[in-house]
This record gives C-alpha cells, structure tokens and sequence, in this order.
C-alpha cells in the first residue's frame, strides 16, 4: 500500500496543479477581447473556410473549455 502511494501521489498532486494552472490562465484570458471582435464560432467557420471545409457544421455548446468534434456528422 504504501509502494502504491509512494507511485501514485506525485502524478496526483502533478495532474491537480496542472489543472489549476489551465483554469487559472482560461479565467484570466477570457475576460479580454480578441482584436478581431470576432466569436469562437465565426473564427472556426473563417479557418474552416480558408482550408475549403465547407461541409463541416459548426454548432454552440454550453460550458467552459469544451470542445469536440464528432466525425461521422461532421459537426465541430
């Protein structure tokens, strides 16, 4: 038991403040507008556009660091 601990709590206490770092950084950089005034959606659709993707649907979701892509729709 005390091997397993020995192993396991530093990647633990790694992966914990890892996280608290990514939170922290999306906190702080959320609160200042991008430069083009353009929304998360309007800059995938322009990339999605420049790199003639025009068959891949964009749709919104709720919620802080989310993101996904389901190839069999197609939909990012």
């Amino acid at each position: 038991m005390m091997l397993y601990l020995l192993f396991m709590l530093p990647p633990l206490i790694f992966m914990i403040w890892a996280q608290s770092r990514v939170s922290s950084a999306y906190k702080k950089y959320s609160r200042v507008p991008n430069m083009g005034g353009v929304t998360g959606a309007e800059a995938a659709r322009r990339l999605l556009s420049y790199n003639k993707l025009s068959d891949v649907k964009i749709e919104g979701t709720k919620g802080k660091l989310t993101d996904y892509y389901d190839p069999r729709r197609r939909v990012l």
